[in-house]
């Protein structure tokens, strides 16, 4: 009792600091606030001002988080000294909000915990799925997908279950930022739309105003700046009625980006200067730095080298601080293009190297998380039938204690209890063997099923290849059987041309297939300059043809363990890819070295380069993109997905470079060492 009565007189010492921050407070709605800090003066029950010192810490968190550590503070000694549990929940919650602002993650995360213990001794549902939207938010916001995910799945059973519409637009909010951080726009569009839909229902305004920045965010990303803009300025104007300046600074980063994007250099500067000059006057850091960053990318393309300067070292000081990775490592991407732009060369190399350094680091994280993807879909497909399972169960249950309840006013009704559930454990046990006769069925079909796809792969390197090969073959006799008539030279052309479709078709089958068997690699001592020049004078013939000259470049002849088959068929695809989608008289440029402890190869074309819509897919199966061949050969969508997993076998990365008309580059890195 001595220690939380000194932690409240401390407390009461620092009251005059609230004070202070409330007086600077046109953030949040101001009068809501007073009229909370108006009956705290008046409360006299302990869980009162419990209650009214969360709703003030609350009202604070985007605005003035430190404002909220000091009124949930106080909530929380004042409820453990009262044993009311509830609204220490509530304050452990909201002061872990605040220290995520303040980027203070490690006490966020440990803050959320508590919550979610207190919440477990206290048997309240709700304030359990609460805590776990939060802390899945944390765990999303750190890049820990799974952690995050597990939270939402549990905290929109419970909010489900409880039919609380509020809980649940909070959930859809939440998986949409899940699926975002993913690149699978689609369920996230579809998430918070769903989300908007409630949060109108239920007449939510700070929910609303978040529901339009998540659409308003997607639509940025895939392009549609037009609906982007729209949501903006919705969330805007609602925001603007309130008075939160909080959301606003959000919704200004928002348009200062977009416009950045469409290269309205104006209106970004003048959005970005709102959001800057409102996040600084509520010191928050953690927007502090993304502002920062805006301002310094666009004086740099309005080429005011000194104010882009001076915003980029103040993003790297707040995003350095904050370990924001992503963040800093545009900082350094920009400072090192602004000191080439200026000439000083040795300050341009510092902060490119840094640059680098970040953006592998980011890169092998986000290539982690893409071999995740697939799994948290079938995840996330697993949860929803468990959803519906423990939907199911909770009925049962709930059947079964309003019979308990009956049972009880007499033997007789005991004893037919007895009898009830030994008939339901007989029922459940043959339920159950059906079920597991069921799933071993199923098992068996899906064996029966992979064995008639090897068979069907071998119908197609057989029993199709050959027919096609014979036709190719008799097409290349007919010449020799006497002169053809121009219309007959167009028809055996037309299906020479199909033939070979055909059986390129077949062949990337095959490769698919191969590729997918799982066959262990066969390592063995490569020299990357004699495979380069091999492939060069390969397609040299091919290149002829449509007048394209490749030039290749080896900067330091490297001898390095890899599968040499397997290698050959990434350069193969690739190099074939840069000649088919080249025009005629252009130049692929191919170069290889090593750096530290990897090998890195660089195909570079100057074809029509991929739009952000085809960077998305570049890597999936039978993804026809935008751009078509510009010599009539066939492209079936395999080359590029059979490339990114040889490449990922081969324990390596791949990485596309692009802008849309200005061509691409690939660049593999393999390891110099690995293999037996």
């Amino acid at each position: 009792m001595m220690i939380s009565f000194r932690r409240i007189t401390f407390l009461l010492l620092l009251a005059p600091v609230g004070v202070f921050q409330s007086l600077k407070c046109n953030a949040q709605n101001v009068f809501l606030i007073q009229s909370y800090k108006d009956s705290l003066k008046t409360a006299s029950h302990p869980i009162d001002q419990v209650y009214l010192l969360n709703r003030i810490g609350f009202e604070y968190r985007y605005a003035f988080p430190d404002s909220t550590l000091y009124y949930c503070s106080n909530a929380e000694v004042r409820a453990k000294i009262s044993d009311y549990k509830i609204g220490r929940i509530e304050a452990l919650n909201y002061q872990a909000i605040a220290n995520a602002y303040l980027g203070n993650i490690d006490s966020a995360i440990s803050q959320h915990k508590e919550a979610i213990q207190l919440c477990t001794l206290k048997g309240d549902s709700l304030l359990l799925a609460h805590s776990r939207n939060y802390l899945g938010r944390l765990h999303l916001k750190t890049g820990d997908l799974a952690e995050a995910f597990d939270n939402f799945a549990n905290a929109r059973v419970i909010f489900e279950r409880r039919n609380d519409k509020l809980g649940i637009s909070e959930i859809y909010l939440s998986l949409s930022d899940l699926f975002k951080s993913q690149h699978d726009y689609g369920n996230g569009l579809e998430l918070a739309s769903k989300a908007l839909a409630l949060k109108k229902e239920v007449d939510d305004r700070n929910g609303i105003i978040a529901a339009h920045n998540v659409l308003a965010e997607i639509y940025r990303l895939t392009g549609d700046l037009s609906n982007a803009e729209n949501n903006y300025r919705e969330a805007e104007s609602l925001a603007s009625d309130v008075e939160d300046e909080a959301d606003l600074a959000l919704i200004k980063l928002g348009l200062g980006e977009l416009y950045l994007e469409s290269g309205s250099l104006a209106k970004a500067e003048s959005e970005a200067f709102r959001a800057d000059n409102i996040i600084t006057r509520l010191s928050n850091p953690s927007w502090l730095s993304r502002s920062t960053l805006l301002l310094g990318e666009i004086f740099l393309k309005k080429k005011n080298y000194p104010q882009a300067e001076a915003y980029l070292l103040k993003t790297l000081e707040v995003s350095s601080r904050l370990k924001q990775l992503t963040i800093n490592m545009r900082g350094n991407f920009y400072l090192a293009r602004l000191y080439e732009f200026k000439g000083n060369d040795v300050m341009a190399s510092t902060y490119e190297a840094k640059y680098r350094q970040l953006n592998d680091s980011i890169r092998n994280n986000e290539l982690a998380l893409q071999a995740e993807k697939f799994n948290f879909q079938l995840d996330i497909e697993r949860r929803d039938r468990e959803n519906e399972l423990l939907k199911a169960t909770e009925q049962k249950n709930e059947a079964t204690i309003k019979f308990q309840r009956a049972v009880n006013f007499g033997a007789l009704l005991v004893i037919s209890l007895v009898i009830f559930f030994s008939y339901f454990l007989w029922q459940s046990t043959r339920a159950r063997k059906r079920v597991n006769q069921k799933l071993s069925e199923q098992n068996q079909q899906l064996i029966n099923l992979n064995e008639e796809k090897d068979a069907l792969m071998g119908i197609v390197a057989h029993d199709l290849k050959t027919p096609l090969s014979n036709i190719k073959s008799i097409l290349g006799m007919l010449p020799g059987l006497g002169s053809l008539t121009p219309r007959q030279i167009e028809f055996t052309n037309l299906i020479d041309t199909s033939t070979k479709e055909g059986l390129s078709l077949i062949d990337e089958l095959l490769d698919a297939h191969e590729v997918e068997s799982q066959r262990k690699a066969n390592w063995n001592e490569v020299s990357i300059k004699e495979m380069i020049e091999d492939r060069v004078n390969h397609f040299h013939s091919i290149a002829a043809g449509k007048s394209i000259s490749i030039k290749w470049d080896v900067k330091e002849n490297v001898n390095f363990r890899t599968d040499s088959d397997w290698l050959t068929r990434i350069l193969d695809n690739l190099i074939s890819n840069a000649i088919k989608f080249s025009p005629h008289q252009k130049e692929i440029n191919i170069a290889a070295g090593k750096n530290e402890e990897e090998l890195w190869i660089t195909i570079k074309d100057q074809g029509p380069g991929f739009s952000e819509t085809d960077k998305a897919k570049v890597f999936q199966k039978f993804k026809k993109l935008s751009a078509r061949p510009t010599g009539g050969e066939s492209s079936n969508g395999l080359g590029l997905s059979i490339v990114k997993t040889l490449v990922e076998r081969l324990n390596g990365t791949i990485a596309l470079l692009s802008e849309k008309g200005e061509g691409s580059e690939f660049i593999i890195r393999l390891p110099l060492v690995q293999g037996s």
